[in-house]
């Protein structure tokens, strides 16, 4: 007999409640508690299903979690008694990670039902790599809330993010120009839930509804941080460094500090500009505070805060920004990786959360060794 890892009734009732005790399965939503025969009775028809196997010949696999994992809230989905057969029934269909995003959509949706928040309601479901200049060719890629994609280098998750922004910001980074590439994706969008992309000669055609389209049929903000050969240098305007952090302009970073500011910082509690001079070249300096401690400017910080305070920057922004329209955070930044475990939990506890209304992709060459809390992981 092999082990199996069963949810306390403690957890059972946690899921339950998250899923607003109706069914996670999409389009079903049926209500799984009622009032009992007598009057002070109720009944309660819904199961709690196991996203990554209970036991180890179980339905889908156990994802390499920890018995500890499998037991937690986050591996477990709320469904009607039909569904949970079906799902069990058809494990290479319904597999963990669609699971997974079928658990994040519904507590998405639920969490606005109860008035927390609108949110615009445009998600990747799916990714299928149909031609490519490297191995990920025929991939299919279930995406969740927030996904790690995971590999060693030359395994294509950089390729596959550079890509996903190429389509959603229209625009070819110059080592696509001598590529060839399509993909197909799959979209939770009441009117046009699939289309196709191709890239050629530095041009991206979509297809949807097959009709050749030169413009992307999905309005949606796109936010890219990634790698850069070109490091802060002292003396030099902060605006201008962060700017081409982030591949914008730097009016942009601009407005979002004196528009967002740190609303929703993790660590940065406080940050503001001070003009230098505006000749012979406009040089302004940041203010920050790092949580009780005194302001200083932003160039004094090493290296690992400095990124800290770019990234609670960037997700202040996003999480203003999402309110209003369908918003995607995309990031290939190696520097995520120098900031402490600790830390990096909370950054990812934070884009995991229901209340961060927007869909992240991230690249690791490695997992952390950090508690799980429900994120997508794909080992490409």
């Amino acid at each position: 007999m092999s082990e199996r890892i069963d949810f306390s009734e403690k957890t059972k009732t946690i899921i339950a409640k998250r899923a607003g005790y109706q069914c996670s399965f999409p389009e079903c939503n049926k209500i799984l508690v009622g009032p009992g025969s007598a009057s002070d009775e109720f009944i309660e028809l819904g199961e709690c299903a196991h996203i990554f196997a209970a036991a180890v010949n179980g339905p889908r696999n156990r994802g390499s979690l920890s018995n500890e994992d499998l037991k937690r809230a986050e591996n477990g989905i709320f469904l009607c008694r039909e569904h949970h057969k079906i799902i069990d029934a058809k494990e290479t269909e319904y597999t963990s990670e669609l699971l997974l995003q079928y658990k994040s959509k519904h507590e998405f949706q639920i969490s606005a039902q109860i008035g927390e928040y609108f949110y615009p309601t445009t998600w990747i479901k799916q990714l299928t790599v149909n031609d490519s200049p490297n191995m990920i060719k025929d991939k299919i890629i279930e995406l969740g809330k927030l996904t790690l994609l995971s590999g060693k280098n030359g395994c294509g998750k950089s390729t596959i993010i550079e890509i996903i922004y190429e389509i959603f910001s229209q625009k070819i980074l110059s080592r696509w120009n001598d590529e060839n590439f399509k993909m197909t994706i799959k979209m939770d969008n009441p009117l046009i839930n699939e289309f196709c992309i191709s890239i050629n000669d530095n041009t991206i055609i979509y297809t949807s509804n097959n009709r050749q389209l030169p413009f992307i049929p999905y309005d949606m903000k796109v936010v890219f941080i990634k790698d850069k050969e070109q490091t802060y240098k002292e003396g030099e305007d902060d605006l201008k460094n962060i700017a081409n952090y982030l591949n914008v302009d730097r009016n942009f970073v601009k407005a979002m500090i004196n528009s967002t500011g740190i609303i929703d910082g993790l660590r940065t509690k406080k940050i503001s500009i001070e003009h230098i001079r505006s000749t012979p070249y406009l040089v302004d300096k940041l203010k920050v505070c790092l949580n009780d401690r005194r302001e200083r400017e932003f160039c004094s910080y090493s290296s690992t805060e400095q990124y800290t305070i770019i990234l609670d920057l960037v997700l202040s922004y996003l999480t203003q920004i999402s309110k209003y329209k369908p918003t995607l955070f995309l990031m290939d930044w190696s520097d995520f990786n120098s900031i402490d475990d600790c830390m990096k939990k909370k950054y990812l506890d934070f884009l995991q959360a229901s209340s961060s209304h927007f869909q992240s992709i991230i690249t690791t060459h490695t997992l952390w060794n950090i508690e799980w809390t429900g994120w997508q992981i794909i080992n490409l």
